[in-house]
């Protein structure tokens, strides 16, 4: 269901594959991919730390030029995020032993979600207009 809150229309929380069971093919993804992880530094979408134009995740949502997110609506996702990091099933949600893709990103296999990976989950499931804007440039 979705609910109206200053102006931008944000869906319930939507917590239902199990990505226990999900495969490489199965994964979601548009647009085009860009790399930050020096492992990359080769490839043609490589983005360097010098070439950020945010010094961290919450600077960018609420500063970026596609869609700018409400201080009220950070901090709405952001409490969302921790209560979620912390309830059995986000004790849960840990990181999976797939090799060389954890060393060349810096995740350790059982590595648990972090607040700022599920900070960018909620924002792209729970806000539909932020969603169309990123995924339209």
């Amino acid at each position: 269901s979705n609910s109206t809150m200053n102006g931008i229309r944000q869906r319930e929380n939507r917590f239902t594959t199990n990505v226990d069971t999900m495969d490489d093919e199965q994964s979601f993804e548009f647009g085009q991919s860009f790399y930050h992880w020096r492992h990359y530094k080769d490839k043609k979408n490589y983005i360097k730390p010098e070439q950020y134009r945010h010094d961290n995740l919450k600077k960018e949502m609420l500063n970026n030029e596609i869609y700018p997110l409400s201080i009220w609506h950070w901090n709405d996702t952001l409490t969302k995020a921790i209560v979620h990091k912390y309830s059995e099933q986000g004790k849960k949600m840990i990181a999976a032993n797939r090799g060389d893709f954890n060393f060349n990103r810096a995740i350790p296999k059982n590595l648990t979600m972090s607040i700022a990976h599920l900070m960018v989950i909620l924002i792209y499931t729970n806000y539909d207009d932020p969603q169309r804007e990123f995924k339209s440039k």
